[in-house]
C-alpha cells in the first residue's frame, strides 16, 4: 500500500475511499478515524498497483467540479 493523499478529516477520508470503491479501487485509511472525537488528519492509502489509476480519478472529479 501507498499513500495517495492526506485529507483533513474523517469524513472526507471516507468520501474519498467511497469514490474510490466505486470505480474498484480499495482504500484503506488510517489516522484521526476513530475514538470519541474523530479529528485530525487522515491518510488514503491505495495499493501501488492502483496509485495511476487513483490519481487520475480524484483529478477527473476534480477538473469536474471546477466547470460545474
Amino acid at each position: 500500500m501507498v499513500r495517495l493523499l492526506t485529507v483533513a478529516g474523517p469524513f472526507h477520508a471516507r468520501v474519498v475511499a467511497a469514490r474510490l470503491g466505486a470505480e474498484g479501487i480499495l482504500a484503506e485509511l488510517r489516522g484521526g478515524l476513530d475514538g470519541p472525537y474523530p479529528m485530525g488528519t487522515v491518510d488514503v492509502w491505495v495499493p501501488e498497483t492502483d496509485l495511476d489509476a487513483a490519481r487520475e480519478l480524484l483529478l477527473a472529479d476534480e477538473i469536474e467540479a471546477a466547470l460545474a
